[in-house]
């Protein structure tokens, strides 16, 4: 189980690091001249990785459905995720 939680993590993480390195963002950014165009390829690329990371993201839950042990441990890292920039932003404040 430990191994499907580091696999959606490791996906989620790749997919940020790469997001803007596909055949279709290259394409798009090499063909655009103006801040805004380069602004729409990005939101392009954007969009495209995001709706993967679903996916990938209902595959994992359509997985581990029967599982209440590793649905509970992968709904734990989403919850551990989405607070990830939180914490981040917290630990610039001063005090």
């Amino acid at each position: 189980m430990k191994s499907l939680v580091a696999a959606l993590l490791m996906t989620i993480i790749s997919s940020a690091c790469f997001a803007q390195d596909s055949v279709e963002y290259r394409a798009c950014s090499s063909k655009a001249n103006t801040q805004s165009e380069m602004t729409a390829c990005a939101s392009e690329e954007a969009a495209r990785v995001d709706a993967k990371l679903k996916t990938t993201y209902r595959a994992l839950l359509a997985r581990v459905t029967s599982q209440p042990e590793a649905l509970a441990k992968v709904k734990a890292a989403e919850m551990s995720l989405d607070l990830l920039p939180r914490r981040l932003y917290r630990s610039y404040l001063p005090g």
